[in-house]
């Protein structure tokens, strides 16, 4: 049996979610978000530090270029076609988590689930139920201004950061300070629709993009592969939301199974029921 050692930490790091590497014949250098988006930003969630992919060192390189020649590359004539409309995966919730090597895991923050739409120099903030977010617009128009592309389709979330960047749910309900997009998926870049292809190809791509113009506004969601368990005990022992697990091969469809697992004593869930009813009280108590 390969020997064991432990994953390397940054010291930038804020989320410094140890985890053994299964062996280092098979796991390439990790990638701290940082280096993505700007690293000393004590705000942003690219403090998340997780192991490696466990692929060949410098396979990141070669498959992206590969990736994009096969779904990005267009004919000088080609006209990109307008982004399709869509409605985001909805993860099934599970108590228990697991270890599979088909699998990825991401960390589940706590936030407002959205899509991005950007197309014609112009962004939008959509809900899973598409209602458009317009309580921020600073942050739609840096998206719009630097993502790098004509039109795309992104899936992710709004967060507010603390400074170890802990996502607080509060501060963006109420709106106490302005967000950040933590993306985790690119369904469609300049005409090409990327649905149909593996879940991986298209985080190689999403962080490709993101590399070329890093920005504290756009967050790129690492990922964990495998070793599902013992991420998501490190996570509770953090006091974090939770993780979701995905299926490193699936395509983006209504059918395609994600399943978040809950961190059932998350501190910030405290007195939130409460306060929703609250809200819904008072909001069917209005005239008209």
């Amino acid at each position: 049996m390969p020997s064991r050692q432990a994953a390397p930490v940054y010291p930038h790091s804020a989320y410094s979610i140890r985890l053994p590497l299964k062996s280092a014949r098979r796991v390439s250098p990790p990638v701290a978000s940082s280096a993505l988006c700007g690293r000393g930003n004590r705000r942003h969630i690219a403090r998340e530090v997780f192991p490696g992919s466990a692929r060949p060192p410098g396979w990141h390189a070669n498959y992206v270029n590969r990736v994009r020649e096969n779904h990005c590359v267009r004919t000088p004539n080609y006209t990109p076609t307008r982004a399709p409309q869509n409605r985001p995966i909805s993860p099934i919730e599970e108590k228990q988590s697991f270890d599979d090597p088909d699998w990825l895991f991401e960390l589940k923050h706590d936030g407002f689930r959205a899509l991005v739409y950007l197309e014609g120099g112009s962004c939008r903030l959509v809900s899973r139920n598409d209602y458009t977010f317009s309580h921020w617009p600073a942050l739609a128009t840096w998206v719009a201004d630097k993502f790098g592309a004509k039109s795309a389709i992104l899936d992710g979330e709004l967060l507010c950061l603390d400074e170890s960047g802990r996502s607080q749910f509060y501060d963006l309900m109420f709106r106490r300070k302005p967000p950040v997009y933590y993306a985790f998926d690119l369904l469609w870049v300049d005409g090409a629709d990327l649905r149909d292809i593996p879940l991986f190809e298209r985080k190689a791509l999403l962080r490709a993009r993101l590399s070329a113009e890093p920005t504290t506004q756009i967050l790129y969601a690492e990922h964990v592969e495998e070793r599902g368990i013992e991420f998501f005990r490190n996570v509770c022992e953090m006091d974090l939301e939770g993780i979701v697990a995905k299926r490193e091969t699936a395509p983006y469809k209504p059918s395609t199974r994600w399943i978040k697992i809950k961190n059932p004593n998350n501190s910030q869930k405290e007195g939130r029921r409460g306060l929703f009813d609250s809200r819904r009280s008072k909001s069917v108590g209005k005239p008209g």
